[in-house]
C-alpha cells in the first residue's frame, strides 16, 4: 500500500513538473492565428505577424506550444516560432517528463494488478480453506455417525429367528450373520452367526473362499480353531453334513466353550477345510463374543 502511494505521489509530480510555465522569449517567423487549443480544431484568438514577439509557457505534445502574445494566452505550431536552444531543451524535457509520466503510471497499473491478483488468490486460497474444513466437519460428522451405527449394532441382538416352533415347541433363535473381518489381502469376508435350539447352542463360520469342503467325518473332520489374546485356543469341529464349495461350518458350542470366549478378545482364526486352511489374523470386531454371546439367552 505504501508503495502504490508512493508511486501515486510520484505521478502527481511529474505532472505538476510537466505542467509548469517555461517564460521563453522568442518571435514569430511567419503570420499565423493564436487558437485557443492546440491541434486543428482550435478556433482563433487574434492574429500574430511575422517578427512579432511572444512568450513561450508550455510544450504540448503534437508539436504545438502555449504562448503569451500581448494580451492573449494561446497556443501556435512549433513551426510557427523561432525555435532556439532553450525551446529544444522544452521539447526534450517534455518528452522525457511524459515518458517519465507513462512509465510510472505502468508502474501503478502493474502494481494494482499484481495487489489484486494476492487478493484474488488470498480470497482464493481461504476459500479452498473454508472448503477443507466444511469437507472435514462433513467427515468428521459421517465418521461420529458410523461409530454411532456401529457401537449399536455391536451392543444390540439382530436375529433372524427368534420363535417358538409350532411343531416341536422348542425355542428357536438365529442371529444373523456378523462380519468379523473383512480387510483380507484378498478381499475375502469372515463372518459368524450364533444358534440355539432349546438347551443346543451351535456357532457357525462363513468365508467366501474355497478351502476344499467342510466335513464332519473323523477322518477328515474340518475345524476351526479360535486363539484368544490369552493364548487360549478353542476348537471347533464341524457337526453339519458335508458342504464343498464356499466355506461353512458348524460346530457345537458349549457354557464351557462360551466361559473361555468371554475371558479374551480373538487374536487369530484358523479355517481348516479338506483341502486348505486359511488364517486370519485382522479383525475388524475381535471383540465379537464379549457383545453377541448373550444374544443366546433370551429370558
Amino acid at each position: 500500500m505504501k508503495f502504490v502511494l508512493l508511486i501515486f505521489s510520484t505521478l502527481i509530480f511529474v505532472n505538476f513538473s510537466i505542467s509548469q510555465e517555461a517564460n521563453i522569449e522568442t518571435i514569430f517567423i511567419k503570420k499565423g492565428d493564436l487558437l485557443d487549443k492546440p491541434g486543428p480544431d482550435g478556433l482563433r484568438y487574434t492574429q500574430y505577424r511575422k517578427g512579432d514577439k511572444c512568450i513561450v509557457l508550455e510544450y504540448f505534445k503534437g508539436s504545438y506550444y502555449k504562448v503569451k502574445y500581448k494580451k492573449w494566452v494561446g497556443f501556435v505550431s512549433y513551426y510557427d516560432l523561432k525555435i532556439n536552444d532553450e525551446l529544444e531543451n522544452l521539447v526534450i524535457e517534455f518528452n522525457r517528463s511524459r515518458k517519465q509520466k507513462i512509465e510510472t503510471e505502468r508502474r501503478v497499473r502493474d502494481s494494482i494488478e499484481k495487489q489484486e491478483k494476492i487478493k484474488r488468490e488470498i480470497i482464493k486460497a481461504n476459500k479452498l480453506k473454508e472448503e477443507k474444513i466444511k469437507d472435514s466437519l462433513r467427515l468428521i460428522e459421517l465418521n461420529i455417525r458410523d461409530s454411532i451405527a456401529k457401537i449399536k449394532r455391536r451392543k444390540n441382538c439382530h436375529y433372524t429367528l427368534n420363535e417358538i416352533d409350532e411343531f416341536t415347541n422348542k425355542r428357536v433363535i438365529t442371529t444373523e450373520y456378523y462380519t468379523i473381518a473383512s480387510k483380507l489381502y484378498n478381499n475375502y469376508y469372515f463372518m459368524i452367526k450364533l444358534k440355539r435350539i432349546e438347551n443346543s447352542e451351535y456357532i457357525f463360520f462363513a468365508l467366501d473362499d474355497d478351502l476344499g469342503c467342510t466335513s464332519p467325518y473323523k477322518n477328515s473332520n474340518s475345524s476351526v480353531k479360535i486363539k484368544l489374546e490369552n493364548n487360549d485356543i478353542i476348537t471347533f469341529y464341524h457337526v453339519g453334513d458335508i458342504n464343498c464349495g464356499e466355506f461353512e461350518l458348524i460346530g457345537k458350542l458349549t457354557n464351557s466353550d462360551k466361559s473361555r470366549l468371554l475371558k479374551s478378545p480373538i487374536k487369530t482364526i484358523r479355517l481348516n477345510g479338506t483341502d486348505y486352511y486359511e488364517d486370519i489374523k485382522d479383525f475388524d470386531y475381535s471383540d465379537f463374543f464379549f457383545d453377541k454371546l448373550k444374544c443366546l439367552n433370551t429370558e
